[in-house]
């Protein structure tokens, strides 16, 4: 008797724990978890911005695709080719580097939706700033007498 309950038994805990994580998931909004790159100092040839969400955003099948109509903008606009590696995240791969010294802004449209249907309740807006042309080194000699020379090598993104 005792056999043939602990199968039954774990077999209502699999099914509970299945149904249970899937009500779970619904009802939770669907949020971004993380933005890449995020703060000062980015480099300019980063070669990708990364938006990742809390729920599925796109099927397993849809996963490498290209696509065309995404619900981020990105200011000022970059030339890229939208990717999604995961089935969380969507991932802009930059066609040229960025420009340096400047300030971007990426806001993920109130419009974006799960694959449960739940929508971006609040839009959401990460900042990122590229690097800052500096100076890393100065060198003065003498050629001669009357002659100084002046170099200067500067930290390039």
């Amino acid at each position: 008797m005792i056999r043939v309950w602990r199968p039954l038994t774990l077999c209502c805990v699999l099914l509970y724990a299945f149904i249970g994580s899937t009500d779970q998931e619904e009802s939770t909004p669907l949020e971004v978890v993380k933005v890449t790159p995020l703060g000062g100092g980015v480099s300019t040839t980063m070669g990708r911005i990364t938006i990742e969400f809390n729920k599925p955003m796109l099927a397993l099948g849809e996963r490498f695709q290209e696509f065309n109509e995404i619900p981020i903008e990105i200011t000022p606009s970059v030339a890229c080719t939208w990717r999604a590696f995961s089935m969380y995240e969507f991932t802009c791969l930059l066609d040229d580097d960025l420009l340096p010294e400047t300030t971007y802004t990426i806001k993920v449209l109130g419009t974006a939706e799960s694959l449960d249907g739940s929508v971006l309740t609040n839009g959401h807006e990460s900042v990122f700033t590229t690097v800052l042309l500096a100076v890393e080194q100065d060198w003065m000699f003498w050629k001669s007498l009357p002659k100084r020379s002046f170099d200067s090598g500067f930290l390039t993104p």
